[in-house]
């Protein structure tokens, strides 16, 4: 081998001393932002929750009192009984979503405990070893995909939020009686 080759071996042989997983600063960066992702999801989780949860319980109220009034014909009933169709159509699909939403969430909470005992794993044991090896590709993953998401909940909440109000319909101005274009078929 020539020298430049050898060089080149010998710096490829010696990566994994020179690498991040071998760098102590890494394992002490993960091991404080891991948790403070964490605590960022848990308050955009909570953001996240609290619309869909007021309007989903007070929804099934409403209905009744919509159904049960007492001056409506039966085609604005029929009208009604086809819009809380539709509504209740549009809030399985939207409960689907989040269930296999939160579920990520959930794998990505349970990556992030994984994650920060690796970091503080290698912490106390020193970087030598295969386990360094093993742990720190797994903080990074971690560690960006934790970031990703805490990052996209936002925007996520604002979508729900925009689709929650669109599916929001208020009834008793939704049917106009007296105006021939809205009547049912």
């Amino acid at each position: 081998m020539t020298g430049t080759a050898h060089r080149v071996w010998t710096n490829l042989r010696s990566l994994g001393t020179m690498s991040p997983v071998r760098n102590e600063a890494f394992y002490a960066t993960v091991a404080q932002v891991l948790p403070a992702l964490l605590i960022a999801l848990t308050v955009e989780i909570g953001l996240f929750l609290r619309k869909p949860i007021e309007t989903f319980l007070s929804r099934p109220a409403r209905r009744n009192a919509e159904l049960n009034r007492p001056d409506l014909d039966s085609d604005e009933l029929k009208w009604l009984r086809m819009v809380h169709v539709k509504q209740q159509q549009r809030d399985r699909w939207f409960s689907r979503v989040l269930r296999g939403m939160f579920t990520g969430i959930a794998v990505l909470c349970a990556g992030i405990a994984a994650g920060e005992v690796c970091a503080t794993t290698v912490l106390f044991t020193g970087t030598r070893g295969w386990f360094p090896i093993l742990a720190g590709p797994f903080c990074l993953a971690v560690m960006i995909s934790a970031a990703i998401v805490v990052t996209a909940l936002p925007v996520w909440r604002l979508h729900f939020d925009l689709h929650i109000a669109e599916s929001e319909i208020d009834l008793s101005d939704a049917y106009d009686s007296n105006a021939d274009s809205n009547r049912p078929g």
